[in-house]
């Protein structure tokens, strides 16, 4: 997902900062590009006379990067890496930009080198790091660019060594669409982890493929990856990720289809200002909805 601000909105916050180094740019399609960034240095709080004490950079599933640009623009970026492939790859992530006229998003697709030094920050609350539902069945929707986070968190629920029994991975399900098959910009990974965890399973949608034989995620799909996690719809834990129109309208799908308001978690477009994406439903689950007060009572 992406965002702007200008930097004077933030200086005055004492957010910790880090140094990364672009060392890779690959362009995924026509429109999309694939930045690998490199760790180099913590500086400390922003706002303080010099570099500072502070933990190394660290995020959590479905957290977002702010990139500190030149002319005092900052864009705000979904981290596309799980925290464990941040440690496994000696603290080198990758993020997936779309190109558009957004200041932070142009910038990086037409003037950003292998070699930029930027200083970034991480930001976002919500996230999926392993201690929340453990075992409940999981199901993922991504649209367009907004794969890049649920990306994270699908391969931070997969890995065996976060869950109550050693060895096992919750029912997992990832619904996955983008215009065109190009623009399936993780299939390979999907297909990879697929092939290694039996309890995960994906589908693909490509909205303008006339050959796709279900273009778009419905009510039908919904239902059919929930009956696939072999639970009933209330113990479902969803995480949405894309256009806001889209997730308005799977949410309300979900919610139809019995699945818990406490347990639809979604990220739409962020709106302009501090913070990244928007997140209608908080996680943990902080509110009542008509499940759990009739489970209270």
């Amino acid at each position: 997902r992406q965002r702007t601000t200008t930097a004077g909105s933030v200086f005055g916050m004492a957010a910790l900062s880090h140094r990364i180094t672009v060392t890779s740019i690959r362009r995924l399609t026509p429109t999309i590009k694939h930045f690998t960034f490199q760790v180099t240095e913590n500086q400390g709080a922003r706002g303080s006379a010099g570099p500072t004490e502070c933990p190394r950079l660290l995020f959590k599933a479905g957290q977002w990067l702010d990139v500190f640009l030149p002319n005092n623009v900052i864009g705000g970026f979904s981290i596309a890496s799980s925290p464990y492939e941040f440690a496994e790859r000696n603290y080198a992530f990758d993020v997936v930009i779309k190109a558009s006229s957004h200041r932070p998003a142009k910038w990086m697709h037409e003037q950003c080198c292998v070699g930029d030094e930027l200083s970034v920050s991480v930001g976002g609350d919500v996230v999926f790091d392993g201690t929340q539902e453990r075992s409940a069945p999981l199901l993922f929707v991504a649209g367009g660019i907004g794969i890049s986070p649920i990306r994270s968190m699908v391969l931070e629920a997969t890995r065996p060594d976060v869950n109550p029994f050693p060895g096992q991975v919750p029912p997992c399900t990832l619904l996955y669409s983008a215009q065109t098959q190009e623009e399936l910009v993780f299939k390979d990974d999907f297909d990879r982890l697929s092939a290694s965890h039996s309890s995960f399973n994906w589908h693909q949608f490509l909205t303008k493929d006339p050959q796709a034989p279900s273009p778009r995620i419905g009510r039908d799909q919904l239902l059919k990856a929930i009956e696939g996690l072999g639970s009933d719809a209330s113990e479902v834990v969803a995480h949405l990720c894309g256009p806001p129109v889209m997730i308005d309208t799977l949410h309300e799908l979900l919610a139809s289809l019995g699945v818990k308001e406490c347990n639809i978690v979604f990220l739409s477009q962020p709106p302009p200002g501090i913070g990244g994406p928007g997140v209608k439903a908080p996680y943990p689950p902080q509110h009542n909805c008509k499940h759990c007060n009739a489970a209270s009572k």
